[in-house]
C-alpha cells in the first residue's frame, strides 16, 4: 500500500510538470500569435490610409510588410506550438489522450492549428492578389476576392488565439495558477475583440456615413446594434429573462481543459 500510494504521488507530480509545461508553451504562445493578429491590424488600418493618400504603386509597400510580418509571426507560433506538443504527446500518453490529434501524426491546441491555417490562408492569398491585380488592374477596393481572403484569413488568426489563451486559462484553473489564468483570460477577450475589428475592415465598402449598413431588403444601424448588445448583458441577468444567463460563453464552455 505505502508503494502504491508514492507511486500516485509521484504520478500525479509529473503529470502536474506536463500540464504546467503545456500551460507555459499554450500562454506564451497564444500571446505571441495574438501579437501576430495586433501588428496586421495596425497594418492593415495603416494600408488603407497609405490606398487613400497614395493610391496602390507595388505590392511590397511597407503597410504591406507590416501585414505580412503579422501573419508570420502568428504562423511560426502556431508550428512551434503544434511540433513541440506532438514531440510531448508521443512521450507522455496522458497528454496524447488529453489533446487534439491531426490526421493520426500531429497533436496540439485546436487554436494552434485554426491559427497556422488561417495565417497560411492570408500568406497564399498576398501572392495571388498580386497576380490578381496584374490581370485585372490596379484597385483599391476592399472587397476584392483575395483581401476578403487576406482579412478573414487573420481574423481567424485572432479566433485561434483565443481559443488557445481560453485552454490555458482552463490549464491555469486547474493547476491553481491564478495569475496566469488572469492573463489568458484577458488574452482571449483582447483576441476575440481583435478577431470582430479585423473583421470590420470587409464593412467599411457597406456603410453609409450614418454608420449604416445597407443590404437592400434591410438597414442595419451600428449605434442602435451596439446599445441593444450593450443592453443584452444586464438584461440576461434578470431573473426569468434568459434560460441561458449567468452560463459561461459557448468558447469558454466548448474548449475542454486541454483542448
Amino acid at each position: 500500500m505505502v508503494l502504491t500510494g508514492t507511486g500516485a504521488a509521484r504520478s500525479s507530480s509529473s503529470l502536474t510538470r506536463s500540464l504546467s509545461s503545456v500551460l507555459a508553451l499554450r500562454l506564451s504562445l497564444g500571446l505571441v500569435a495574438l501579437l501576430g493578429a495586433t501588428a496586421f491590424f495596425f497594418g492593415t488600418s495603416w494600408d488603407i490610409q497609405w490606398h487613400v493618400l497614395i493610391g496602390r504603386d507595388r505590392t511590397l509597400i511597407p503597410p504591406h510588410l507590416v501585414m505580412l510580418t503579422g501573419a508570420g509571426i502568428s504562423g511560426i507560433a502556431a508550428l512551434c506550438a503544434i511540433v513541440i506538443e506532438t514531440l510531448w504527446a508521443r512521450r507522455d500518453a496522458v497528454l496524447a489522450r488529453n489533446t487534439t490529434s491531426f490526421a493520426g501524426m500531429f497533436s496540439g491546441s485546436l487554436g494552434a492549428y485554426i491559427i497556422g491555417f488561417a495565417a497560411l490562408n492570408s500568406a497564399i492569398a498576398f501572392p495571388l492578389d498580386a497576380y490578381w491585380h496584374a490581370l485585372y488592374g490596379i484597385d483599391v477596393a476592399i472587397l476584392a476576392p483575395f483581401h476578403i481572403m487576406i482579412i478573414s484569413g487573420m481574423a481567424l488568426v485572432a479566433l485561434g488565439s483565443a481559443y488557445m489563451l481560453v485552454s490555458a486559462a482552463h490549464l491555469a484553473s486547474r493547476l491553481d495558477a491564478p495569475l496566469a489564468r488572469r492573463v489568458a483570460t484577458i488574452g482571449a477577450m483582447t483576441a476575440l475583440a481583435l478577431m470582430m475589428s479585423i473583421f470590420t475592415f470587409l464593412l467599411f465598402e457597406l456603410i453609409g456615413r450614418r454608420w449604416t449598413l445597407d443590404l437592400g431588403f434591410l438597414s442595419l444601424n451600428f449605434f442602435i446594434a451596439w446599445r441593444l448588445c450593450s443592453a443584452a448583458g444586464p438584461l440576461s441577468r434578470r431573473r426569468g429573462c434568459c434560460p441561458g444567463a449567468g452560463r459561461q460563453p459557448a468558447l469558454w464552455r466548448s474548449t475542454i481543459s486541454l483542448r
